[in-house]
């Protein structure tokens, strides 16, 4: 299904679209995998300062990357700081990237000139200030609404392959499976894993069960899943490990497209089931 006729099931269109540049994804993804191992990111402008709803620190993690982690901080208030830092001005930043207790900020080396140490410590502190102001907000919310987008999604036989098994972990028909997953309401907490890739918070309780034992070494694109608190969408053939229990044929990223990804940070989604025969139709492109 082409991105023209997605934007058809976009009900509010206020939000910007700041999602990753597809190129830059995997540098980034390793850099914030790297900050988390022990003693990395010990260098000069690492702060743990008290805020309101826990603590958070700053790290200068690259020659052009800080990191701001959460020690404990729930979806709203990973996304009030991503909002707030890519609102601060500040003239050197490329990009800032949310994850699941994290900002990551992508600073242009060029911009930023040779880092001392006072450098350093100088911008992780702007960054720190940033933030708890942000925490400290008492509104602390964006002005406009967020988007609601609804994603079409057929959870036959053929298309919700781990249907079956989950209605046996779960001790629920297939039938109250699908009806409590789509009368919940997901909140993209972060684009990762992939391109496009949205990890959704929001899945009923009834339904957390564990990742596979085996992943499959490839999914079909538009898979939507679950594993564990959180649902997700496949926008192209990986391997993957979440159980499948239905597929979209939404385009969910498009890497020609000025804003690639369909989904950004903030984003509201409901699903809204589909027939095979109404998948196979939108997905040829026939509205």
């Amino acid at each position: 299904m082409s991105r023209t006729h997605a934007v058809t099931l976009i009900q509010d269109e206020s939000a910007t679209d700041d999602c990753l540049n597809p190129g830059r994804l995997a540098r980034l993804v390793r850099l914030a995998r790297l900050a988390r191992r022990p003693g990395v990111g010990a260098n000069p402008g690492g702060w743990t300062p008290a805020v309101s709803g826990g603590l958070f620190t700053t790290r200068w993690i690259s020659e052009r990357h800080v990191l701001v982690r959460f020690d404990d901080a729930d979806e709203r208030s990973i996304l009030r700081a991503w909002r707030a830092v890519g609102a601060a001005g500040f003239a050197e930043l490329l990009e800032a990237v949310p994850g699941h207790d994290s900002v990551l900020l992508a600073f242009e080396a060029h911009r930023l000139g040779p880092m001392r140490e006072s450098d350093v410590n100088n911008l992780c502190r702007r960054v720190m200030q940033v933030v708890r102001d942000a925490m400290d907000d008492p509104i602390g919310e964006p002005s406009l609404p967020p988007r609601l987008v609804h994603i079409p999604t057929c959870s036959c036989v053929l298309c919700a392959i781990d249907l079956p098994e989950v209605s046996v972990l779960t001790g629920l028909s297939q039938e109250r499976v699908m009806t409590l997953f789509r009368d919940s309401m997901y909140v993209v907490r972060y684009i990762g894993f992939s391109p496009g890739f949205p990890y959704l918070s929001g899945l009923c309780g009834n339904l957390h069960l564990p990742r596979l034992a085996q992943p499959r070494p490839s999914v079909p694109p538009g898979s939507v899943a679950i594993a564990a608190d959180q649902a997700g969408i496949y926008p192209t053939s990986t391997p993957g490990g979440w159980r499948l229990v239905g597929r979209t044929p939404v385009s969910l990223f498009e890497a020609s497209s000025a804003s690639p990804c369909l989904l950004v940070p903030g984003d509201v989604v409901r699903f809204t089931p589909i027939d095979h025969d109404r998948f196979e139709m939108l997905a040829r492109g026939d509205a």
